[in-house]
């Protein structure tokens, strides 16, 4: 059920030292993460989107336990993952999986198809013989792949069949919730329109929630119950995709969806072209951090760090603009 939350993520902090000289030295803190809160229901579809460095992957690492959070909470079914140890972590990782970007980089090279579907399989004692080879088998139908393939290396595979091992070695251990960071952009756009429908008709078969990592709205929304959209750390709008889409609050997301290119390419698009450059992590801006690029920024802005507020029903925006 929809309205049954799986995963809760509360003021989410991760910041990382940059070391540097002789004696490699702390020279400085990356705030890659800073207070980020959502929240994903059971069957649900979360795209978190944003321009590369914003901090979205590092999100996707915390909840998998990659990275280690530096502050914050993350709950999982009611139980904050951050205080699991080996055993209990492990256990939580046959519910929670992961769908990298590089289909070609997360296959080992050197195993089977087969062994690379099933190891999970293995690794928590959930099948041997013959049963362990019919999950294999049932698993690679399910992603459009034949059962033979299984003998064969991923290197006699094309970009999307790769990407399609790759969900299926996700899927066999039927979890709950699948982290996919940027799981579309190192495939050809004809190919990507076959994995996302994929991805939904997976989703209604099995009905497992969605955390997707992108930096592309366009393709997100398609997938996405709800949006929510990153800057620089922090969350600055979430909202139902559609919402998101045709009613968007924040001025950041006015330009992200602005930059999408139109149907119709004899209509002119008004562009929203953003001055200056991301400021570093390494020194956040004081108050709203996008104000030294935004066009609507008021004195407030420089002073005042906005808070996620809702400002339409079930749309949250964290702009001085709305408070």
């Amino acid at each position: 059920m929809k309205n049954t939350k799986i995963l809760q993520v509360e003021g989410l902090e991760k910041v990382f030292p940059v070391q540097g000289g002789f004696f490699s030295k702390k020279e400085g803190l990356v705030h890659a993460v800073s207070g980020v809160s959502f929240e994903i229901s059971m069957g649900e579809t979360l795209g978190l989107v944003g321009e590369s460095g914003c901090g979205k992957t590092t999100i996707g690492l915390c909840i998998l336990r990659i990275i280690k959070a530096t502050n914050g909470k993350i709950l999982f079914r009611g139980k904050n993952i951050l205080d699991l140890h080996r055993r209990a972590l492990k256990a939580l990782r046959r519910r929670i999986q992961v769908i990298f970007q590089d289909p070609f980089g997360s296959l080992n090279p050197q195993w089977s198809i087969g062994r690379i579907v099933g190891e999970g399989l293995r690794v928590h004692g959930i099948a041997r013989g013959s049963e362990y080879e019919d999950r294999v088998d049932n698993m690679l139908k399910k992603v459009r792949l034949n059962p033979e393939d299984k003998f064969r290396h991923p290197n006699e595979f094309s970009g999307g069949q790769r990407q399609r091992i790759a969900i299926a070695r996700a899927l066999i251990l039927e979890p709950e919730l699948i982290i996919a960071d940027e799981p579309l952009s190192a495939l050809d756009v004809s190919i990507q329109a076959q994995i996302i429908n994929l991805l939904t008709e997976l989703q209604r078969e099995l009905n497992f929630s969605y955390l997707i990592i992108s930096h592309d709205l366009s393709v997100v929304k398609y997938v996405s119950d709800r949006l929510a959209v990153m800057y620089l750390g922090k969350i600055v709008e979430i909202a139902n995709s559609n919402d998101l889409y045709f009613n968007p609050k924040h001025p950041y997301t006015l330009a992200l969806l602005s930059a999408i290119p139109g149907s119709d390419p004899t209509t002119k698009k008004d562009r929203i072209l953003l001055s200056g450059s991301i400021p570093s992590p390494l020194n956040p801006p004081s108050g709203c951090r996008f104000h030294t690029r935004c066009s609507k920024r008021i004195d407030k802005c420089e002073k005042e760090e906005p808070q996620l507020k809702e400002v339409e029903p079930s749309h949250y925006c964290a702009c001085h603009l709305y408070h």
